[in-house]
């Protein structure tokens, strides 16, 4: 009776397809048997990775590669497929005598830590640490407690003699080729996705999203390890050594820009953002080559660079963002934040906590014949989101003409939509001097770094996209006022424990600080921040981060909140003053009217309580005192009232936590900026 194992769908026949004769015949083939940890080539590419045999086809193993267990297992030729050797390092103690391990031994020992850790450190780990302890399981389990506990050093293991590779490498390149290096940017890193908003900032998600850690089981007691927190010694208190307490790094003279890209659906954002971070480097050959075959697999290849931001299967099977996809990448002189926002008008809410956080934005704009007119004239998001950015503070925007190629870069139709485009941002609050227009396809990747298509470089001979991404103006920074950190995100990580993200929009942090967590007047201590995916001693104003939290009850924070210094709380209220303006709506506003208010990652039902005065946009002069009815397009002076106290600062302390807007019905009625704490 054969064995039968679902891989990712495939099941495999074990035993009974495998034909032994086929293998003999190969002079560099060895037969294996299901379990064995062998190195073998990922496709057709010179990189080898380890991994194991988790099931045979006639003719090829099936191996499911270390870190990729998710991915599911490559069917592999017989002569792609190598035994892995224990090393000579690894294999004799220091007096030289051998240890005697051979791979049976190995992997019982292995497997003997999974029963112990459970799921909190992956297996490749476990690989790590068990060859750097000389196979001594309690050695190992003890190492893995401390990387747990108190972060692994630079990001991996090093054996202290430095004698080997662990055989947990992610990849090894048989080939001195070097990869070309990018002239302009660094390489930059990707934020994986988290949970169900997928490591993006969704307002709606108000859910807790604590991640539960498998508990160590009872073979851990005799490691000597207490049951405290991180964070807190054998009485309970503060140990100041569980923080992370990093050097502050020296400037390298770039300045950090948060950069949210916004369009009408399928204008193309998110493929132009996947395909400019391979360009820079970012992804690698062996993902996009899978990312391509499986998006090839359900009819959807064109969207192999988009699925580089899109992570979650709803996002892949649909095409469209739902969430706001994070990363972050290096130009010559700025480190960006680039913040993918979905197009599709279901998403709008999502959208705004994206640009709530943003300094600039870009404008994808779908240049294909009949598509420009759809986004900008038929009721698409074109419009709304370009208000939408405005008044939420971005004042700089490039304007990137998409799917160009689909026109063969015509002249005519690039200066049709800057001309259309150009009197409509300046009308909606842009001065013509902060707006760039730069021609480009997103999916052949002509004029994102580089030009090369004769067709277009017969016409235009302005700036990249990049080259434009270098040269917008950060804002200045409220460093000196007292620290506020917009929570758009609560999760729990291995390595870190509960952690928090989101943007210091004043103010500076560091750890070993506490933090006061409102609402709910938590206070906690700040262990370690990362600011681009590497502890810093320092962040400060204009930064998005990771915090990570002890002390304190994590149940209780949750998305929408702030960190704030305890002796400068953030004020709290249930109404407030707050000037409006509203947009193009079908009814007037009268006293009572209901809608939806949304403030950095906060979403919050708001009434209409009173309504003050109408007043002239540019000048603020007093137009009409009580007015009956608001009709659209005006601007006027109302409180605002809420069912529950938020945390809200005044447009004047704080000039972007003080703005906000109000949605209806699926519509965006008005942006605001508040102007006085009522109660």
């Amino acid at each position: 009776m054969s064995r039968h194992r679902n891989i990712g769908g495939w099941v495999a026949e074990a035993e009974e397809e495998f034909d032994d004769d086929y293998y003999l015949e190969h002079d560099d083939a060895r037969l294996f048997e299901v379990g064995t940890r062998v190195m073998a080539r990922f496709y057709d590419e010179n990189e080898w990775y380890p991994g194991f045999i988790v099931g045979k086809t006639s003719g090829r193993y099936m191996v499911e590669f270390e870190g990729y267990e998710e991915d599911g297992a490559q069917e592999t030729a017989v002569e792609d497929v190598e035994a892995i050797e224990l090393s000579k390092a690894n294999t004799e103690d220091k007096e030289g005598s051998s240890l005697g391990i051979d791979m049976d031994t190995y992997l019982s020992r292995l497997a003997r830590i999974k029963d112990i850790l459970g799921g909190q450190v992956g297996e490749s780990d476990m690989n790590t640490a068990l060859d750097l302890s000389q196979f001594d399981v309690e050695k190992a389990v003890s190492l893995l407690l401390d990387w747990i506990a108190h972060g692994k050093p630079g990001g991996e293991l090093i054996s202290p003699d430095k004698a080997r590779k662990a055989p947990s490498t992610p990849s090894v390149t048989k080939s001195d080729s070097k990869k070309p290096q990018t002239p302009l940017a660094e390489k930059p890193s990707v934020t994986p996705k988290k949970g169900k908003s997928g490591g993006k900032m969704t307002p709606s998600s108000q859910t807790k999203k604590s991640q539960n850690i498998s508990p160590v089981v009872n073979e851990m007691d005799g490691l000597g390890l207490g049951g405290h927190e991180l964070g807190e010694n054998d009485e309970g208190a503060v140990d100041e050594d569980a923080f992370d307490l990093v050097p502050e790094e020296e400037s390298d003279g770039r300045e950090t820009i948060s950069l949210v890209v916004v369009g009408h659906v399928d204008a193309g954002k998110s493929t132009l953002n996947g395909h400019l971070l391979c360009l820079l480097g970012s992804v690698d050959q062996r993902t996009m080559h899978k990312y391509e075959k499986e998006s090839k697999a359900i009819g959807k290849g064109s969207f192999a660079f988009a699925w580089v931001l899109d992570g979650h299967a709803e996002e892949r099977e649909r095409g469209v963002t739902i969430d706001v996809g994070v990363t972050h990448f290096k130009t010559d002189h700025r480190h960006v934040q680039l913040l993918d926002a979905p197009g599709h008008k279901d998403f709008v809410p999502s959208m705004i906590s994206g640009a709530a956080q943003a300094d600039a934005a870009i404008l994808v704009i779908d240049g294909s014949t009949g598509e420009f007119e759809s986004g900008f004239h038929s009721g698409g998001q074109t419009v709304e989101h370009a208000i939408l950015v405005r008044s939420l503070g971005v004042q700089q925007m490039i304007v990137a003409v998409n799917k160009l190629d689909n026109v063969d870069y015509s002249k005519e139709r690039y200066e049709q939509i800057q001309d259309e485009l150009s009197r409509f941002l300046v009308k909606a609050g842009f001065r013509s001097s902060d707006v760039f227009f730069v021609p480009c396809s997103g999916f052949s990747g002509e004029n994102l770094l580089r030009r090369q298509d004769a067709r277009l470089t017969a016409w235009y001979d302005g700036p990249t996209l990049i080259e434009l991404i270098d040269i917008l103006r950060p804002p200045p920074r409220p460093v000196d006022l007292p620290l506020r950190l917009s929570i758009s995100d609560v999760f729990k990580t291995q390595s870190m424990g509960s952690c928090v993200a989101g943007r210091i929009e004043a103010g500076t942090l560091a750890p070993g600080g506490q933090v006061l967590v409102r609402p709910g007047d938590l206070t906690a201590n700040v262990r370690s921040v990362q600011r681009h995916g590497s502890k810093v001693g320092m962040a400060k104003a204009g930064d998005s981060v990771t915090v990570a939290l002890v002390s304190i009850d994590f149940d209780q924070v949750q998305v929408g909140g702030f960190l704030c210094p305890p002796e400068a709380p953030m004020p709290m209220a249930c109404s407030f003053l707050a000037q409006i303006l509203l947009f193009d709506i079908q009814e007037p506003v009268t006293l009572g009217y209901q809608a939806t208010m949304y403030l950095q990652s906060t979403n919050e039902p708001v009434v209409v309580s009173k309504m003050l005065c109408t007043v002239k946009k540019s000048t603020g002069e007093v137009l009409k005192k009580r007015p009956r009815a608001l009709p659209k397009h005006t601007t006027a002076v109302v409180q605002l009232t809420c069912n529950r106290p938020i945390c809200v600062e005044t447009f004047n302390d704080y000039k972007q936590l003080g703005r906000f807007t109000l949605r209806e019905s699926g519509n965006t009625i008005a942006a605001g900026t508040v102007m006085k704490l009522v109660s």
